[in-house]
């Protein structure tokens, strides 16, 4: 019995159709067609029906699937028994990270982890959400901890730790802060702000993504003064009061001379870890995740 043809059978049934389940697994519909054909011609009985809107399970195939998955799962746990035995030699975990946004977690994570498995060695990588999604799917990372407004590739596992909103940071000097009578507590409408200069990220990162949903959702066209990647330096130029910006909760540190406002479309993005969903997490990577989780729970802000 060949261990990859169970999951053909086990895919068919969840998937309900040949077609689903060939897209799932990778494979042309006829080659799957073919292979449960012959499957069913070998054991001279029909595991599925063919109904009008699906492929149903017959008694003979509910016995199959439930032998199927179980003969899986068997091997599933016995592979990560034999991953578990063969990292005791092993001292390397490619991690990859956001910068800033990850920066002091993984420093106090980091001691942690090592008092836990003191004879492994994180490689860590830092770069952009995107970046580090694309490094999974090549295979070249295990791991990550990201942002994004939402799942992009099907590929990926995302689990998100927090849903993180974003703010508006305006110049305590901005005319509109006596005008409109602004405070912390003033929820806006980037509607209300169309005639001002916005401070965005680059296109193609995460934080522009979020803010272009805003401004569709608000139905409005920005002015964008400059793109800058660089959340500090944003942040002196709203000082400065040459612009206004977005800024997540995490990165707002209170100052008197910038106002942080909730906007009323509540834009936001989610801090998460993300693996490829085909992988197996060995049990010192699920410990340095739930460490990542329990840091973000308990720490508002990145620094």
């Amino acid at each position: 019995m060949d261990l990859k043809q169970l999951n053909y059978i086990v895919a068919i049934s969840e998937n309900g159709s040949i077609s689903k389940a060939a897209r799932k697994l990778y494979i042309s519909q006829p080659a799957l067609s073919l292979y449960l054909s012959r499957l069913e011609e070998s054991l001279g009985i029909t595991l599925f029906e063919r109904q009008k809107t699906a492929l149903v399970p017959t008694q003979a195939g509910i016995l199959y699937i439930k032998a199927a998955k179980e003969i899986l799962e068997i091997k599933k746990k016995l592979y990560i028994q034999l991953d578990e035995l063969s990292f005791k030699n092993s001292e390397l975990l490619d991690i990859g990270i956001i910068p800033l946004t990850c920066s002091s977690m993984i420093s106090a994570v980091y001691s942690q982890y090592k008092s836990l498995y003191p004879q492994n060695h994180l490689q860590i990588t830092e770069s952009s959400s995107h970046v580090l999604e694309q490094m999974l799917l090549d295979k070249k990372l295990k791991i990550a901890i990201l942002v994004y407004r939402q799942p992009l590739h099907s590929e990926i596992c995302y689990a998100p730790i927090r849903r993180e909103p974003f703010y508006l940071a305006i110049s305590a000097q901005h005319p509109l802060t006596d005008k409109l009578r602004l405070t912390s507590e003033t929820v806006v409408s980037l509607r209300d702000l169309s005639n001002e200069s916005f401070i965005l990220a680059p296109q193609g990162t995460v934080r522009r993504e979020i803010e272009d949903h805003a401004f569709s959702v608000s139905r409005i066209t920005p002015r964008v003064l400059c793109e800058i990647n660089n959340v500090l330096t944003a942040e002196r130029m709203v000082r400065n009061n040459e612009g206004i910006a977005f800024f997540a909760q995490g990165y707002i540190k209170k100052q008197k001379d910038i106002l942080y406002l909730p906007i009323d479309t509540e834009p936001h993005w989610f801090i998460g870890s993300a693996h490829l969903k085909k992988a197996v997490l060995h049990k010192h990577e699920k410990q340095l995740l739930q460490l990542a989780e329990e840091y973000y729970q308990t720490h508002l802000y990145y620094s």
